[in-house]
């Protein structure tokens, strides 16, 4: 049987160990260093890329209607999540000639379908080019190195201008305030009005 010096002693050791009463991972724990949340690190361009579905053809519709669907898969390249992201989408009419304005509904992956709002400017945000142009889209958080998959479905009215439209994406975050309003950019490949009858820049 111990004696009660023996005793005394062992609980006077086992006093002197730090935090021995505490959870490892608890935040009293002495001599661990405090690990802080990676930051997205906000910049002007590149900090989120994007690759299109397909880009060796370019979706084309022959008559008023038709949809022409793209995919976009959009990434962070970051090593920190990019909260309260968003895009905006833009039409470039390099025909200038402002016609009927397209039908566009977008997603997230497989979620609900939404009907993009649309304003013509004769200097869209992206290229500077006249066209149509959307508010900011709500992407949410874009988790770090991840990739979400955007779709667009965009149709032509009747009487469209005929020809070859280009389109833009611009991606942000309000995480990033409006001094770092741009953090990556993509030209998509584009889409075409070409009825098989009627002259290019003409409307159908």
């Amino acid at each position: 049987m111990l004696s009660t010096a023996v005793l005394v002693a062992a609980a006077g050791l086992i006093a002197v160990v730090p935090g021995a009463a505490e959870s490892a991972t608890g935040p009293s724990v002495v001599g661990l260093p405090v690990v802080k949340a990676a930051k997205f690190a906000c910049g002007y361009e590149n900090k989120v890329t994007a690759t299109d579905s397909d880009r060796s053809t370019v979706p084309t519709a022959h008559k008023a209607g038709t949809k022409l669907d793209d995919t976009l898969h959009v990434r962070n390249v970051e090593s920190a999540g990019l909260t309260g992201a968003y895009y905006t989408f833009d039409v470039e009419d390099a025909y200038k000639k402002h016609g009927g304005t397209p039908t566009v509904w977008w997603r997230i992956g497989s979620g609900h379908w939404k009907l993009m709002t649309l304003h013509w400017s004769t200097r869209t945000t992206s290229t500077n080019l006249p066209g149509w142009q959307s508010p900011n889209l709500a992407l949410g958080t874009i988790p770090a190195h991840g990739t979400i998959a955007v779709e667009v479905s965009l149709s032509f009215p009747a009487h469209s201008v005929k020809g070859t439209y280009g389109d833009m994406f611009r991606f942000g975050s309000s995480a990033c305030g409006t001094s770092f309003p741009n953090q990556g950019w993509f030209a998509g490949s584009g889409f075409e009005y070409w009825p098989w009858k009627g002259l290019e820049g003409t409307p159908q």
